[in-house]
């Protein structure tokens, strides 16, 4: 499985805060740099260009925009030129891989991202998106709420239609290159092992 790690941000004054609802005292430590990618940086030196030892999947950051795209992205990009040695670029859609691939989520700065010759970030789809010919450079991930699509909890067996109707959001997710993240699912292993089984990616 690939690992995921996610951030979720307000801009408050020019700076990227982590927080999940919108932060009442802006606190310096508890921006993206001081929290996420300074420790990343530290983390990737000791373990010899890894995020984790002996671990070397993909691994995304997942910053989900509680502000406006725009200006949120902005502020996201100026900060990320920072970071360019661990991350993943992009000249139009040809990826340098790097240590890390970074997607945003949320308020996503879609036709930005198109449009933009070099860029740092990606962003995250929606079922919605599918058949737009969108490339999975540019849309690498498509996620959803687990309750849009499936009413079980784990509890017997996973209906057959319904394991049916999540096998074909993976196909239709897969044949265009991208992986499938479903949130708000029961926390409860027999939930994952389905959706392991079904091919969800994370």
């Amino acid at each position: 499985f690939p690992v995921t790690i996610l951030a979720d941000v307000y801009l408050i004054n020019d700076s990227l805060f982590v927080s999940h609802e919108r932060p009442s005292f802006n606190n310096p430590a508890n921006t993206l740099e001081n929290l996420y990618l300074k420790p990343l940086v530290e983390r990737i030196r000791q373990n010899d260009g890894l995020v984790y030892p002996n671990y070397r999947g993909p691994v995304y950051l997942m910053i989900d925009f509680k502000t406006e795209a725009e200006s949120t992205y902005k502020a996201l990009d100026k900060l990320l030129q920072s970071y360019r040695s661990i991350l993943t670029s992009y000249k139009g859609n040809t990826p340098t891989k790097g240590t890390l691939t970074v997607f945003i989520s949320g308020n996503r700065p879609i036709e930005t991202l198109q449009k933009a010759k070099t860029r740092l970030a990606s962003f995250d789809g929606r079922p919605a998106d599918l058949g737009k010919k969108l490339s999975p450079e540019l849309m690498p991930v498509v996620s959803d709420n687990y309750n849009n699509h499936l009413t079980w909890r784990g509890k017997d067996e996973i209906p057959a239609e319904q394991f049916q109707k999540l096998q074909d959001l993976v196909q239709r997710v897969h044949k265009e290159g991208k992986k499938l993240r479903l949130w708000a699912c029961p926390e409860d292993p027999a939930v994952w092992t389905k959706l392991r089984e079904a091919g969800a990616d994370f």
